[in-house]
């Protein structure tokens, strides 16, 4: 039998005698986790829950900023601050090249904030990453605010974007390392509640301001950003390090700390104990099997199943935002006046709400995989309906009426599936080593289409380009329909497995339709062992890589 003093990463490890003896402990740890009941598992890690909902309340700068500005350019005060008179249509109005420009600049500084994150939370820790983050903001807020020309406004909307990609990005993978299996679904899920807070607060104050004509009818909103950091700051500054960051960063004894602090327990060592050596033996994998360090290995071997399924689940998000339609300005062309607009969008939003509840016991009953492949079929059907309607007479208010409520129900059944489900699949899928980076790729992806989707909408629903109206349907129907056969035939229910049960399975190739009955089957030491065994036995690289199939696990399938 190995021992750990002989293994590449001997150095933290050094408290277990041998490989087997590790091995040991981390079955002994998983077979906890799955041993452990809903009530349990909230019981134990009420903490690590308060924690995870803390650091998630990030999420609701990034979405209450998410297309604030341009949701103002149709306010006559700011128009006439950021604009120009146009004498033909005598009225102030912001340049076409300017409002590209700002619509760009939330996008684009959320791609650059989210690679940013990939990186610096690997090198640095969460909590290193998220304090700076709110220092940050709350001086590019001053620049928005403050903006005596467009161009200033511009460049500090692009700042503020950049942070609230970073922070878009560390709440899920945060979220997804606190607590249990059993739990991580849930945490990761909630993060969607709080963009829909953020999304509800701002369609509430626009819909305070529609009738303002005054500066502040803007600016306010722009203050309301500066609520968030300071209180966000102090919270985190008590809140403890991810206890997996740190086991990949060899800080075995502060992981360990960090645990005890989390969990509500006294008489719990022993179980912290199995948990390290499960969260050791999972990075000992990591660190073996495969390069796992920079962006290019997201797309190498095995890793690519995973960054292709973390892609496709963002890209599945953003196929219902093409065509615009559900927005206020969509509400506009069909005919409604601003004032119904906005109050629809308001309305909407709030039983998105009550959608992300619901997904929180859907989920339990049904699993990921089933809930958000059915979500993709429902939203294909409700944008057809919404099309067939707009195929009425436009003098007919009936289908008017008709396609809004479906599109107030449509998020609902959105946020009780596909919304939340996103950040919980796309923070289990990658493998530990490349969760933050391999999330930074699919959500980058969804703002490159989202740049996509504001370039291409205007000249869909306006009336001045192909005045489309609610015919646009169409064309989400048709694309949410797509990916919800994708989702039939490549996306694996992972809900309830630890993460090393997923690397296991991933790296043995196992087909989508048997990741829920799949059986990693633990039995004696001999088959649950650390991989570098066969290293020290002087096998090559490939006997090497046959070895980690063969003898971390035995498995079986149903």
């Amino acid at each position: 039998m190995s021992t750990i003093e002989n293994s590449p990463t001997s150095e933290p490890y050094k408290k277990y005698e041998t490989e087997q003896k590790l091995a040991t402990d981390a079955r002994e740890g998983v077979d906890y986790e799955h041993s452990l009941t809903l009530w349990q598992a909230l019981k134990t890690n009420k903490k690590a829950v308060f924690w995870t909902w803390a650091i998630s309340l990030a999420i609701i700068m990034e979405a209450y900023d998410d297309s604030l500005i341009s949701s103002v350019y149709g306010y006559n005060s700011f128009a006439k601050k950021y604009g120009q008179w146009y004498p033909k249509i005598k009225e102030y109005q912001v340049p076409a090249k300017w409002q590209s420009a700002l619509n760009m600049a939330s996008p684009v500084g959320e791609i650059i904030g989210l690679m940013l994150n990939g990186w610096l939370v690997e090198r640095y820790g969460y909590k290193k990453v998220i304090m700076p983050c709110y220092v940050f903001a709350t001086a590019f807020i001053f620049i928005v605010f403050f903006a005596p020309s467009i161009g200033v406004l511009f460049t500090g909307e692009l700042l503020c974007t950049i942070i609230w990609g970073l922070l878009g990005g560390l709440a899920p993978g945060y979220a997804a390392e606190m607590c249990p299996a059993i739990l991580r679904g849930y945490l990761t899920m909630y993060v969607n509640f709080t963009f829909t807070i953020g999304h509800t607060i701002k369609a509430g104050i626009l819909l305070g301001f529609a009738e303002n004509n005054t500066q502040w009818s803007y600016r306010i909103p722009f203050a309301i950003q500066w609520c968030w950091p300071i209180p966000l700051a102090l919270i985190t500054w008590f809140a403890p390090e991810s206890p997996w960051w740190l086991v990949r960063n060899d800080k075995i004894e502060e992981a360990k700390k960090n645990i005890r602090r989390l969990r509500s327990d006294d008489d719990l060592d022993e179980v912290i104990e199995k948990e390290i050596a499960m969260m050791v033996h999972s990075d000992m994998f990591n660190r073996d099997n495969e390069n796992n360090s920079s962006y290019f290995d997201c797309f190498k071997g095995k890793n690519l199943r995973r960054t292709e399924i973390c892609i496709m689940t963002w890209m599945c998000q953003q196929m219902n935002s093409f065509g615009g339609v559900g927005n206020s300005y969509f509400f506009e062309q069909v005919g409604f006046s601003q004032i119904k607009s906005y109050s629809f969008t308001f309305i909407g939003e709030g039983i998105a709400l009550f959608g992300d509840v619901t997904s929180w016991f859907l989920v339990t009953l049904t699993g990921h995989r089933l809930l958000y492949t059915a979500g993709m079929f429902g939203q294909s059907l409700i944008y057809f309906i919404v099309g067939f309607l707009a195929l009425a007479p436009s003098s007919k208010d009936g289908p008017k009426w008709a396609s809004a409520v479906i599109l107030m129900t449509q998020s609902f059944f959105y946020d009780c599936s596909i919304g939340p489900l996103a950040f919980a699949i796309s923070t289990e899928v990658p493998t530990a080593r490349l969760r933050n980076r391999t999330f930074a790729i699919g959500r980058s992806i969804y703002y490159i289409l989202g740049i996509i989707c504001s370039v291409a909408n205007p000249y869909m629903i306006s009336p001045a380009q192909d005045n489309w109206k609610g015919k646009a349907a169409f064309l989400p129907a048709s694309l949410c329909l797509i990916w919800a056969f994708w989702c039939v035939f490549r996306l694996p229910e992972m809900k309830g497995r630890t993460f090393e049960e997923l690397d296991v399975m991933f790296e043995r190739g196992v087909k989508t339709k048997d990741f829920k009955t799949y059986k990693i089957a633990m039995f004696d030491d001999d088959d649950y062992i650390a991989k570098s065994t066969s290293e020290e036995a002087g096998s090559t690289k490939e006997e090497h890589k046959q070895d980690v199939g063969e003898l971390t696990y035995k498995v079986a399938t149903e």
